[in-house]
């Protein structure tokens, strides 16, 4: 260790054993721990810079040391953590094989929704087209990777959920309910949303009132809406389609699967 005489009164000058450079610290010799301090210098001293980059290196290494174990966990998890996401079995793993799917079953439709993770999105695309095994890969990727909070609903279910929130008998239930979409979850996807019959009118209120919370900003979720929206569609789910289709359009970035070309292509729902 080098020691040099400061001009400063009541420090004195010593040398880095990162980098050698000579920094001032407060005279410790002749005082009673002197031995101590001289020690501890022996072993490390560090300059104010070398001290801030020592130290940042050593938070950046327990954070990743802390991500690899929160990984390894959610991976040690994983069907529990499914359930938690709602996200169908049928969904994540390989029908076939029966292990987890390690690339998405439909690579460009998984590419262009993990792209669009801030966004809220309308994606259409007929049956077997991958637009519900792509979101569900996309979806816990979200969770394992940006510890997303996902919440995965089919329209049947969904509803089925919002008129046991209306039976119960406390009367902030609904709200409640609202409140899981809107403010405790990142992402919700939706499900089926295209079925054969007009929803009820109930039904039709709950979905509304999501499209008004994206609206209006209430509405914390990214919110992902699935299923095979053809011409008229829309008409055929709601008595007064008008303002939904406008919601819609100015609101979520709405798509569909053009299978043959492998491309997601835009989906126009309202026209002024």
């Amino acid at each position: 260790m080098t020691i040099q005489p400061s001009e400063n009164p009541g420090m004195i000058g010593v040398d880095c054993s990162e980098c050698g450079k000579i920094y001032e610290i407060e005279e410790f010799r002749g005082t009673a721990f002197e031995e101590i301090f001289r020690n501890a210098l022996e072993k490390e001293r560090w300059c104010p810079e070398c001290r801030e980059k020592i130290i940042a290196e050593e938070t950046r290494e327990k954070a990743e040391l802390a991500e690899r174990l929160r990984r390894t966990e959610f991976k040690a998890n994983l069907e529990r953590n499914r359930e938690a996401m709602n996200l169908p079995r049928y969904y994540v793993y390989d029908r076939q094989t029966g292990e987890l799917f390690k690339e998405p079953p439909c690579r460009y439709v998984a590419q262009w929704l993990w792209r669009q993770r801030r966004a809220h999105v309308l994606l259409s695309g007929v049956t077997g087209t991958g637009k519900s095994t792509s979101a569900c890969y996309v979806a816990l990727k979200l969770a394992e990777e940006l510890q997303h909070h996902v919440k995965y609903y089919t329209l049947g279910n969904l509803l089925s959920l919002w008129r046991s929130a209306r039976k119960s008998e406390d009367p902030e239930a609904d709200l409640k309910f609202l409140w899981r979409i809107f403010g405790k979850t990142d992402l919700t996807i939706i499900d089926e949303v295209i079925g054969k019959a007009r929803i009820s009118e109930s039904g039709q209120e709950l979905l509304f009132d999501i499209l008004e919370a994206v609206n209006n900003g209430e509405c914390r979720s990214r919110i992902w809406l699935l299923g095979n929206f053809y011409s008229g569609s829309i008409e055929a789910i709601f008595a007064d389609p008008e303002p939904v289709r406008r919601r819609l359009q100015e609101n979520f970035n709405c798509v569909r699967i053009d299978a043959e070309k492998k491309q997601i292509v835009k989906l126009e729902v309202y026209k002024k």
